[in-house]
């Protein structure tokens, strides 16, 4: 499938701008931290993949300043962003995995903070892991 070592892609693959989209996308309020522990892409690169999407028509907004900041693609220009998990987990299942591991944590952590049933929440996302881990069988 992927053709870079397991968990990262080529430094010149289009999976990686895919990749940045899809942790965007499904990461709760993803900071500049999530990203780049998400899709392994170093900083330097996740910040020159910013301006490349922004030639492609990708409006990438940053929330709440620098410090405290996290993304949200206000315009996703050419690329379909409900088919983009799919391809990604075709092609990078591991990338696509470590971003859900991320997206379910924050996720959590969300719920927490909000006093909301942790336990039933986390039953229900390790049945979703067991469902997807058996459909990809």
């Amino acid at each position: 499938m992927g053709n870079g070592t397991e968990g990262t892609i080529a430094a010149r693959d289009d999976n990686r701008k895919l990749a940045l989209l899809v942790a965007i996308n499904r990461i709760p309020k993803p900071t500049e931290r999530d990203l780049i522990e998400a899709t392994n892409i170093p900083q330097r690169c996740v910040h020159s993949m910013f301006k490349s999407l922004s030639r492609m028509s990708v409006v990438i907004e940053r929330v709440n300043g620098r410090r405290h900041g996290y993304y949200t693609i206000a315009d996703s220009g050419a690329f379909d962003l409900c088919r983009a998990p799919d391809v990604l987990q075709f092609n990078y299942p591991e990338i696509y995995q470590q971003i859900e591991h991320i997206a379910q944590k924050k996720e959590v952590v969300t719920l927490v903070r909000n006093n909301i049933d942790v336990q039933g929440v986390s039953q229900t996302l390790e049945e979703k892991s067991y469902d997807e881990a058996m459909f990809r069988r």
